[in-house]
């Protein structure tokens, strides 16, 4: 009876160490898809970013030429983009919080603590 009982015993101990380890791997994985899901969110914002800077840098000279040929001197034309560039500067670091901050971070904050994931 007693070898009996240690042989359950000694077989319950090895489900459960499988069991843990079993657990552990699934952990890990959930973490490594959330990092991936967070690291591809960024590269995506990033190169959204980078998009969205050149289209403004193209359409700034654009706005520049146009300008300046409208005024008859181009050098007035870039002088005014150039306040235009400093204005949205500065509306853009006042609003910064609400604009960039807050919505990344609960971007970010939600691909990690996204319940409702495929198992």
């Amino acid at each position: 009876m007693n070898e009996n009982l240690f042989t359950v015993l000694e077989e319950l101990r090895k489900l459960l160490l499988q069991y843990v380890q079993t657990r552990i791997a699934l952990v890990r994985t959930r973490l490594l898809i959330r990092l991936v899901k967070a690291i591809s969110l960024i590269l995506g914002v990033l190169l959204a970013g980078f998009i969205v800077l050149l289209v403004v840098i193209f359409l700034g000279i654009a706005l520049g030429y146009w300008l300046g040929a409208w005024m008859g001197s181009y050098a007035l034309g870039f002088l005014m983009v150039a306040a235009l560039y400093i204005l949205l500067f500065i509306l853009i670091y006042i609003f910064r919080r609400q604009l960039f901050l807050r919505p990344i971070a609960n971007l970010v904050i939600h691909t990690f603590l996204d319940e409702n994931e495929e198992h």
